[in-house]
């Protein structure tokens, strides 16, 4: 499956050894594919209720357009999502989410025990309902 139109790319430079350009998405770009898959992927996969907390926390914008190109490359529905029903969407997501799962699949990803307390429903519902 070919990649879904509408991305957004920068350009960034990066000074190791030697100078030296490297082309990526933007971080709403970024953004949108991270919010496509926790939204349609079809298992638990922790790393995308991670990321999901970081781009939150950066209060990073959303590739609307981007995503909606991608659901409805992979899902065939031709609603279109935009800021009002993409809360919805994820508020949904959550409150079907096993979080045990969740957890068990990122607790290698987290630094210190205190960090699994963000692994529960009620946060992510918390912070999906002030950052979206």
């Amino acid at each position: 499956m070919k990649p879904a139109s509408g991305y957004g790319l920068k350009i960034s430079m990066v000074n190791k050894d030697f100078l030296f350009k490297v082309q990526n998405y933007g971080l709403p770009s970024l953004f949108a594919s991270k919010l496509h898959a926790f939204l349609f992927r079809k298992y638990v996969k922790g790393r995308d209720y991670y990321d999901l907390l970081w781009f939150l926390s950066r209060k990073t914008p959303v590739n609307y357009k981007l995503l909606s190109i991608a659901a409805r490359q992979t899902e065939g529905k031709g609603f279109k999502l935009d800021k009002t029903n993409l809360k919805g969407q994820l508020i949904a997501k959550i409150e079907k989410t096993n979080f045990s799962r969740v957890l068990n699949d990122v607790i290698l990803f987290i630094s210190s025990k205190e960090e699994s307390e963000y692994f529960k429903k009620d946060y992510f519902l918390s912070v999906v309902k002030k950052g979206i």
